[in-house]
């Protein structure tokens, strides 16, 4: 087949979701200086710090006591430009023990009536919430520096930040993103630190706190973008539900909001990022369903408004898409609604009522049992499961009166009776949801140690498994003699309310019944193997229990245990393919980080828990790179390594087996149209009565020639057309979807083209010849896209050009067996049987896709177009690629590019060159050295394996070396001149920080010292243009062939300098500002396999010359050159 459009193809498929434009702007409140961009820029971002620990290297993140680490200097330029509000972390606990030793070193801390007021609020979430880094659970910051009545006691900073910005406005936020990027600081964001899984602590990190941005703004008459037209509230980072909620309350008439149970809740910040349950979810859906806009800052710090209109990923993105991932949200407008009067009640099954188990576990299954009944009533119930203790406070019907609320919960209260189990139920009416929310919902206590997991169960599982979720229970409770745990349900339906998502979230929860919290105590003092024993207690026997439980497949972001394996599939389902994407493009470097949120995979806590970091060698063992952030569970961590290797492996079969499919034939279809050219000659001119071949004629030879002309024109034609099909299908189907297509139509093809081989002579050409229109639903041009696109979905940025050398490996792998399986079956069982063994081979590798490719969502490959293309526009829209991008530099400046465009014409000049070399050779063998099936079956295939063994073994060491050796040459042209920083005294007391309020330093320009990580990847252009002289060179000296074993010598050799293309396009795209890499343009990349012609032969090639032998009566020799005219004589 024709592929001078198959890099173009690969190139196009992985760009990444960038291309779609970008509205930022540099000023917060000047929303009129908005630009649009195609990529934003982190030009200026330090690269990660290499760090060896156990043996292994490392990509880290900057932390005190390394070179790397910001000088006094510095944290005193950023404590000026955030208005003096930048603090030195010290743990609320240690005005309690008479020293704190931090990485900063050691001060005084005990205070006796300080440490009294941390004693007594150590438990009030209100109090935690206060703190300027604090946060609600204690087990992730290593339970450290806790209330004690012996001062002696060690304090120590644990997991907590060093540094804490008091952000009180948008540039201050904006002054610590700017700073964690340039410094390659782990940057924490804590609203309220209302956090069960550790993401609002970090080791050595810097934390920004926006807690005071407590802005409310009542709106009418909503008048953004979108259908929504009614009242709205735009909220400030830090507003908690029940300051809201109070506010709401106050207004005539009243409003509410989607909030969440607790009343410390902070609704802008990672609660609406994971989604947001609450009371009102089953009414109206989730807190992320009723979002209207957001304002935030990215993770490159240029301020952006995110709604429907602009930036549309984005706003979907921090729907329910992970805290910490897109973007630091300053604040979010809501849809609000009238509050109404609701009824409300309780209930209780405890040890005052009954002792025996199995009379309160009858009590339990019967609540749980009617939980369905309760949702489906458009009830929110919240309740709290202990060893011997049920507590339902409260059921809440929301516009309800007490007597419709009985009459809901009668039947169920009617079976309790029945059973004989005893219970304490009370039911009241409220003048609005407002009272009762004030009345019922209690906050939570704060300052215990305990690890979280959790669930959902859908109607299904509760109509169908209740008596197993029962079971289910009583493991979470009782998991080991030695250990107990509690649970924390809530029964709500968001489907029951908003049937449809608008939000990032789990589409599963639209079915949803009920939601639990398991939770584990940790004992405060138990050491690391302690810990890690009850993490795998809660993973793999307390939560295992609940998920096989379930056939929901789903769990919440903020409230389940990230140490889960496929917390991807758990957290997001199919929605997690386009967050990932969109990671990519929002924070590409990870400047942001939550444990367990999109694009995280490559980053892993190590050392205990202390730092962050990214493999640096795909050569690493399991768990050391791409692992994701475990300090404790390293076998849960091995397994998120072994699963995702997993689904690469898988890709690369795929890609073998559909190449292998393609390949069978075509060796033979080169001879089948020599034989039926052959048979359509002799049909004209009397029978050949010679010796030796009789198809061995100049006539038919040029014939050949013309058809295969004439098969290349159409196959290019039809390719072209089906790039846009198959990637049309990707977009609107999803990649695995797609990728069937393009492997289940050409099995419909080669069953033609068998008909074709039966037929033989002109009927037979024709037959062939039109079988190629086909392609343009399905063909290995779209075949080769969709297979990228889906390895480009899998395979980090930074592994991209290896990995895709190794796909294109296994693609010639394929090639090399099909190749010579395809000859070597056409000589023993006749030309017909490579075609209908490539029929079935398809129909296997359609069915392989099926069931082993990994489901990507069609929305996540659809950003690359202007949002809601429709149409022919929506079709072609993969060509907007070649428009001149846009950039915004760090100076504001918006450049204009080109290097897509210098990158595809590249791709065309290299096919261009040397692109058709193996075909032409095969057809020189066959007129000059009379090379049957078997003859140039072995030599395309030694040509294919030749090919895969470099690209699979030695490639990817050749890059990796020749990049290290690039780094090593760049940092000694650029060491002479570097100027060698010094260690600088570190300060260790807030008053070495201190600014005057309201003075603006300038912010001290920060260049890393650091050599980016992804610098070496220069050396991919260099090779490139050497492989493409070699490539060149060895092509041309085919024409001076003399001998059969010169065409196997010269196609072994063209092997080394055949490279798969620099697949890592979104790196090519933000590198494109350098100037240097306009050499792009001249560069071009190596073609790829089975391209019977193209322009090469349609166009520039008119002149073959081919060399032949001829037997005449047993004498062998030497006839004259003979000058074939392909395209025109031929005719």
């Amino acid at each position: 087949m024709a592929f001078s459009l198959v890099r173009l193809a690969c190139v196009v498929s992985i760009l990444p979701a960038a291309l779609a434009q970008i509205t930022v702007r540099s000023q917060a409140e000047d929303v009129s200086a908005s630009v649009n961009v195609d990529a934003l820029d982190f030009s200026d971002a330090a690269g990660v710090s290499t760090v060896i620990s156990k043996g292994i290297n490392y990509g880290c993140k900057c932390y005190p006591g390394e070179s790397c680490w910001p000088s006094a200097s510095k944290w005193k330029s950023l404590n000026a430009t955030v208005d003096g509000r930048l603090q030195v972390h010290i743990p609320p606990g240690a005005a309690c023990h008479n020293t704190f030793t931090g990485p900063l070193g050691t001060v005084n801390t005990y205070d006796a009536a300080k440490c009294a007021e941390v004693t007594q609020n150590w438990e009030s979430e209100s109090w935690t919430v206060s703190q300027p880094a604090a946060a609600l659970w204690t087990y992730f910051t290593n339970d450290t520096c806790r209330p004690t009545q012996n001062p002696a006691d060690s304090c120590t900073l644990g997991y907590y930040g060093v540094y804490v910005i008091m952000a009180t406005k948008p540039q201050h936020v904006k002054a610590g993103i700017d700073f964690a990027r340039r410094n390659n600081l782990r940057l924490i964001v804590r609203n309220t630190g209302h956090d069960f899984i550790g993401r609002s602590v970090g080791y050595g990190s810097l934390v920004i706190n926006t807690h005071s941005f407590q802005k409310i703004e009542w709106i009418d008459s909503y008048r953004g973008p979108g259908s929504y037209k009614g009242s709205a509230v735009t909220i400030g980072a830090g507003v908690q539900g029940l300051t809201i909620l109070s506010q709401g309350h106050a207004r005539n008439p009243p409003l509410v909001v989607v909030t969440g149970e607790c009343p410390t809740v902070g609704i802008a910040g990672g609660f609406i990022q994971g989604g947001g349950h609450g009371p009102w979810t089953t009414l109206k859906g989730l807190s992320a369903d009723n979002v209207l806009a957001f304002e935030a800052i990215t993770a490159s710090g240029q301020y952006v408004t995110a709604n429907e209109r602009q930036n549309p990923d984005l706003f979907w993105a921090l729907k329910g898409g992970g805290p910490a991932s897109f973007a630091v949200i300053l604040s979010v407008t809501m849809k609000t609604f009238p509050d109404v009067p609701s009824a409300g009640a309780t209930l209780y099954i405890n040890t005052t009522h009954t002792t025996d188990s199995n009379v309160w576990w009858n009590g339990t299954e019967t609540f749980h049992k009617w939980s369905n009944h309760f949702v489906d009533n458009g009830l929110y119930v919240y309740f709290e499961l202990l060893p011997f203790t049920f507590r339902a406070r409260p059921f809440v019907g929301i516009g309800k009166t007490k007597a419709e609320l009985q009459t809901v919960v009668q039947p169920f209260l009617d079976e309790l009776t029945a059973k004989g189990v005893p219970f304490d139920f009370t039911i009241k009416d409220f003048p609005t949801f407002y009272d009762l929310y004030v009345d019922l919902f209690e906050a939570e206590a704060a300052g215990s140690s305990a690890l979280t997991g959790g669930w959902m169960f859908n109607h299904q599982d509760v109509a169908t498994n209740n008596d197993g979720i029962i079971e289910a229970f009583k493991t979470v409770l009782a998991p080991r003699p030695d250990a107990f745990g509690f649970m924390i349900g809530h029964l709500f339906n968001p489907g029951y309310g908003a049937p449809a998502s608008n939000s990032a979230t789990h589409p599963a929860w639209r079915n949803a019944t009920d939601f639990i919290i398991s939770a584990l105590v940790v004992p405060v003092g138990s050491s690391l193997a302690q810990k890690v024993d009850l993490q795998n207690l809660l993973t793999n026997t307390m939560d295992e229990a609940l998920r096989k439980a379930s056939t929901s497949g789903c769990t919440y972001v903020n409230e389940a245990d990230p140490y889960q394996k496929d917390w991807q599939s758990h957290f997001w389902g199919s929605e997690y393919p386009k967050l990932r994407a969109l990671r990519y493009k929002w924070d590409p470097l990870g400047v942001l980080y939550a444990i367990s949120t999109p694009g995280t995979e490559k980053w892993e806590v190590i050392e205990d828990g202390t730092r962050l970091q990214t493999g640096l060698s795909p050569a690493q063992g399991p768990g050391q790179e791409h692992g994701f952030a475990s300090w404790s569970p390293q076998s849960t961590a091995w397994l998120k390594h072994t699963l995702k290797v997993h689904v690469e492996k898988r890709i690369l079969l795929a890609n073998f087996l559909i190449t292998l499919s393609f390949s069978f034939t075509q060796v033979p279809i080169f001879y089948v149209f020599h034989l039926m050219e052959c048979d359509v000659f002799y049909s004209n001119h009397p029978p050949y009565e010679g010796l030796g071949d009789r198809c061995s004629r100049n006539e038919i030879a040029a014939g050949t020639a013309t058809q295969f002309s004439i098969l290349g024109m159409s196959t290019t034609f039809c390719g072209t057309i089906n790039l846009f099909v198959a990637g049309w299908m990707a977009k609107r189907f999803g990649p695995r979807a797609a990728l069937m297509v393009q492997t289940s139509v050409p099995a419909i093809r080669v069953a033609t083209q068998v008909l074709g081989v039966v037929a033989g002579g002109q009927a037979g050409i024709i037959i062939f010849q039109c079988t190629q229109l086909i392609t343009v639903i399905g063909g290995p041009v779209g075949y080769i896209l969709v297979a990228n696109v889906i390895a480009g979905e899998v395979v980090e940025p930074l592994r991209r050009t290896a990995v895709f050398g190794m796909l294109q490996g296994c693609i010639m792998l394929g090639q090399g067996i099909g190749y010579l399986s395809g000859g070597m079956i056409g000589d023993a069982w006749g030309i017909r049987r490579p075609f209908e063994v490539a029929f079935y081979s398809f129909l296997v590798s359609t069915l392989y896709v099926r069931v082993s490719m990994p489901y990507i969502a069609a929305d996540s490959l659809s950003s690359g177009s202007k949002p809601h293309s429709k149409g022919l526009a929506e079709f072609f829209s993969p060509l907007r690629v070649l428009v001149p991008q846009r950039v915004m530099l760090g100076s504001g400046v918006v450049q204009k590019h080109y290097g897509v465009l210098f990158l595809c014409a590249g791709v065309f000049l290299g096919v261009l060159a040397t692109g058709y070399a193996p075909l032409l050779i095969q057809m020189y063998a066959t007129a000059v050295f009379e090379f049957q099936q078997g003859d140039n079956g072995w030599l395309m295939s030694g040509f294919a394996f030749m090919r895969a063994v470099f690209l699979i073994f030695l490639f990817p060491r050749i890059i990796n070396t020749g990049r290290r050796w690039y780094l090593a040459r760049g940092q000694q042209e650029t060491s002479p001149g570097a100027e060698t920083q010094s260690r600088c005294h570190l300060a260790m007391n807030p008053e070495e920080l201190e600014a005057p309020i309201g003075s603006f330093a300038e912010e001290e320009p920060v260049a890393s010292a650091e050599v980016k990580e992804d610098e070496g990847t220069a050396f991919d252009l260099f090779f490139l243009r050497i492989s493409l002289v070699v490539d060149g060179i060895l092509t041309m000296c085919a024409d001076f062939a003399t001998e059969g074993w010169h065409i196997y010598f010269d196609v072994f050799s063209l092997k080394q300098s055949r490279r798969p293309q620099r697949s890592d396009a979104g790196r090519e795209h933000r590198q494109a500002v350098d100037p240097g890499l306009i050499r792009l343009c001249f560069c071009g990349f190596g073609p790829d396999w089975q391209a019977p012609s193209d322009l090469l032969r349609q166009c520039a090639l008119s002149w073959v010359t081919l060399r032949t032998r001829e037997t005449k009566t047993g004498t062998e020799k030497t006839a004259k050159t003979r000058t074939i005219r392909m395209l025109s004589e031929a005719k």
